[in-house]
């Protein structure tokens, strides 16, 4: 949760001071998306409050959760694998194909282009790496790699990382074309 909350901040003010430089309405609304799958994300992982204020899950919640926490994810797949499956794609392809290409060709997009802010910076790359390795640790013939894989939280860690990385190199992205 503490991970998330500088790329939900950055988001936050990135929508506020900084929506004109973003040039189209379907910008806005891809960095409103992220933006809101970080507080979601956050949300779920404090079940929405109920560990740091002690409080009971509702009756809905405990027949219908697994783990009988105030939250979805726990609930449906469409509300948890589905999800984290397209965010793992985003991250693969986004976080990582696409900024290692950047810095391999030296090709970047212009700032006009819509490519230039929904693709992640080079920045990203280290923290899209360490979850990649971790998310296909089993196959990876190195014991030091598969013995991190066991642990689904870590995967997160990095997932959260990335995001927030994500939504702070835009918002200096941002800021940097508003000067």
């Amino acid at each position: 949760v503490i991970v998330l909350l500088p790329g939900i901040l950055a988001g936050i003010l990135l929508l506020i001071r900084h929506h004109r430089v973003l040039l189209k309405q379907c910008i806005k609304l891809w960095f409103l998306f992220w933006t809101l799958a970080c507080i979601y994300f956050a949300g779920e992982e404090a079940s929405w409050g109920q560990w740091l204020f002690h409080w009971q899950s509702p009756e809905w919640f405990v027949s219908h959760n697994e783990q009988q926490e105030t939250n979805l994810h726990n609930i449906s797949s469409w509300l948890n694998q589905k999800p984290r499956a397209l965010v793992e794609f985003w991250i693969t392809l986004t976080c990582f194909i696409m900024p290692l290409y950047h810095l391999v060709t030296g090709k970047q997009p212009e700032t006009n282009n819509w490519r230039y802010w929904c693709y992640a910076s080079k920045v990203c790359l280290p923290a899209a790496l360490c979850f990649l390795l971790l998310r296909m640790g089993k196959s990876i013939d190195i014991t030091f790699i598969q013995d991190f894989t066991v642990s689904g939280e870590l995967r997160e860690y990095y997932v959260a990382l990335v995001l927030s990385i994500y939504l702070l190199s835009a918002y200096k992205r941002a800021g940097d074309q508003a000067v």
